[in-house]
């Protein structure tokens, strides 16, 4: 399946609006691109800022402590609006046992991957999803 989109907020408010019910929890490291937080409401869902650490990375115990029973996706803002932190290999590996382990979605907004200058932090969401995809469907590859 392919989708085609002009705008990263329009495709974003479509992704969300095929994921989520009315009632969802969404969890967000904070702070973060300020739309996530009106499209979500738009949809009558919920959302669970976790704050990040002072160095701006993203902090897993607190968001960890911010999932419930209601929790059904995570977004990732990487390079990060406002703050321009890029998420770490290490980083995503971590998320991604987050998600696995609690059966979750994953929104990756990577829209500013352009301006990555260090070739060492170019490692995309897309390798994560593979390794989260092949562990869903007990595939060993």
């Amino acid at each position: 399946m392919t989708f085609l989109y002009f705008w990263f907020s329009q495709a974003i408010s479509l992704a969300l609006a095929v994921i989520l019910n009315p009632k969802d929890e969404v969890v967000l490291n904070s702070p973060n691109f300020i739309s996530y937080y009106y499209l979500i409401q738009f949809l009558h869902s919920l959302v669970s800022e976790s704050p990040r650490n002072e160095d701006l990375s993203p902090n897993f115990e607190l968001l960890s402590k911010k999932l419930t029973s209601k929790t059904k996706l995570i977004i990732v803002n990487s390079p990060n609006n406002p703050t321009g932190y890029v998420f770490k290999k290490k980083e995503w590996e971590e998320l991604a046992d987050i998600v696995i382990e609690n059966d979750l979605y994953i929104l990756s907004d990577e829209c500013y991957n352009k301006y990555i200058y260090d070739n060492s932090l170019q490692f995309f969401a897309f390798k994560i999803i593979m390794k989260i995809n092949f562990k869903c469907n007990d595939a060993s590859y």
